[in-house]
């Protein structure tokens, strides 16, 4: 509706917008990159919502957004690129009750939210139905630390690439030891450029002493005790068709 309004600096009171019959949100706001803030549309009916594909992207002079935490997400299946580049964006309001049975991809949800430094406790969604978490925390580089997301049910995760890429300020993860990776296919570049992390994530260490003949999925490479893993490169695996091999 507004997409690509960059010019725009504020908007007209939209509070009392009837929303009671709309389905998608996606790309509502995408690319104002000049709204300073915007109107209190925390009371719009979502009921019926399936889509909140991009609504915010690009909004990059946006400091705060509107109480969105009652939005009703019953029905919502798509949260990609929901704040993706809101790089001003200090805190985000509390969402961690949003309902997120019916999500299937969360991909790019908080890529390049640069300034956030804390998030909602978010460690109770449900991601039951989740396929992709691509780049979703991609380059909130001020993030010290993350919600305890170690609970998420991630057995139909497909894909997690550059997922904490360039979290460079977080000091710690949760332990991700015992997420369900059946289904998962890649996790490129998952743990890349964690540059101030304190202690390394459960049973993840550093490539280099020892030499594996194994071929293994390259989550079970990340997993492996026996094999060490580096955060800030890739350079530690060899990639052969779906499978890597560590290697010094």
């Amino acid at each position: 509706m507004f997409k690509d309004c960059s010019l725009l600096t504020s908007l007209p009171d939209t509070s009392k917008w009837n929303t009671n019959k709309l389905e998608s949100f996606d790309r509502m706001f995408e690319g104002c990159s000049s709204l300073i803030s915007l109107p209190d549309i925390s009371k719009w009916f979502t009921d019926d919502v399936k889509l909140f594909y991009s609504i915010f992207k690009g909004c990059s002079s946006l400091t705060s957004l509107p109480d969105i935490s009652k939005w009703n997400t019953k029905k919502v299946r798509s949260l990609i690129s929901m704040l993706e580049g809101c790089s001003s964006l200090i805190s985000l309001p509390d969402i961690s009750k949003w309902n997120t049975l019916t999500v299937n991809s969360m991909d790019n949800f908080l890529k390049g939210c640069s300034s956030l430094n804390s998030l909602p406790d978010i460690s109770n969604w449900n991601t039951n139905n989740v396929y992709c978490m691509k780049s979703m925390f991609d380059g909130c580089s001020s993030l010290t630390s993350l919600p305890d997301i170690s609970k998420w049910n991630t057995n139909k995760v497909e894909n997690m690439e550059y997922m904490f890429y360039c979290c460079r300020s977080l000091t710690s993860l949760p332990d991700l030891s015992k997420w369900q990776t059946s289904n998962l296919q890649s996790v490129y570049k998952i743990f890349d450029n964690l540059l101030s992390l304190i202690s390394k994530p459960p049973n993840v260490y550093k490539i280099g002493e020892k030499r594996t003949e194994k071929y293994k999925t390259e989550w079970e490479c990340l997993t492996d005790p026996s094999i060490e893993y580096i955060y800030t490169d890739i350079y530690g695996f060899k990639h052969l068709k779906n499978k890597i091999v560590a290697y010094d």
